[in-house]
């Protein structure tokens, strides 16, 4: 038994560790004393550590690694896309049109519905989902879903309505409306022509914000990020903060 100044809170073993260190490259155990490392080296110095209230892990060869830091994130802009629907695994436009059918069916009627990474090149059908696919689904909520790419969406007629998107409209400078033979928008947007709709997206409040927030940063740790430099710019994005 050791003494208990030395003693370990918690003990990695038989860990693959990268500890990025000249002198030292690889280890296999890790002694945390509080919320410090104590310890990096061999198992069998490492269990030097160990007293009757160690907690003990084996890690069965799984590497370990410094914890990373993102210097540059744009977290709450980043929390609130991960409550978006994530599209990136669809392949066809009827498996988007489910997605959308059960987020309506968890929000309820007239909410907006927000969704990213789809990507025609994948689906059956290699074409645009357009309005009239969405429209299906969705008669009531508004609904923009925007490309893997980031600068091509598609808007349901309920967006295209609120945001004054009709044959009349002429397409913003660097943006373009796509239209159909009768000139009618199908829903396509394309560049500057986004924000047309994307500024009509009700603005957060405090506690969307202080949710979008507390969702990145279990995001955060669940890849390894232990810190992360934040770009907040919005007075509101500070106070969230501030509240957390």
């Amino acid at each position: 038994m050791v003494s208990m100044s030395r003693c370990a809170d918690l003990i990695l073993i038989n860990g693959n560790v990268i500890t990025i260190s000249s002198s030292t490259q690889r280890a296999e155990a890790i002694a945390i004393i509080g919320n410090k490392i104590a310890f990096v080296g061999s198992n069998s110095k490492c269990i030097e550590f160990i007293s009757s209230n160690t907690r003990v892990i084996d890690c069965r060869g799984m590497t370990i690694l410094p914890g990373f830091i993102d210097v540059h994130n744009h977290f709450v802009s980043y929390g609130l896309k991960l409550n978006w629907i994530d599209f990136r695994n669809t392949f066809s436009i009827s498996d988007l049109k489910k997605l959308i059918k059960k987020r309506i069916e968890e929000v309820g009627s007239g909410k907006w519905i927000l969704g990213y990474g789809w990507d025609q090149e994948k689906f059956n059908e290699k074409q645009y989902p357009l309005r009239y696919d969405l429209d299906d689904v969705s008669p009531e909520n508004p609904i923009i879903l925007v490309r893997i790419c980031g600068h091509t969406c598609v808007a349901n007629t309920v967006a295209l309505e609120i945001a004054g998107i009709d044959s009349s409209t002429i397409s913003p400078k660097n943006g373009y409306i796509d239209r159909d033979l009768k000139g009618e928008p199908t829903g396509i947007l394309m560049e500057e022509a986004m924000s047309l709709v994307m500024l009509r997206i009700p603005k957060p409040n405090i506690n969307d914000l202080i949710a979008a927030i507390e969702r990145a940063c279990f995001e955060a740790i669940r890849n390894g990020l232990t810190t992360v430099h934040v770009v907040a710019a919005q007075p509101d994005e500070i106070r969230a903060f501030q509240q957390l």
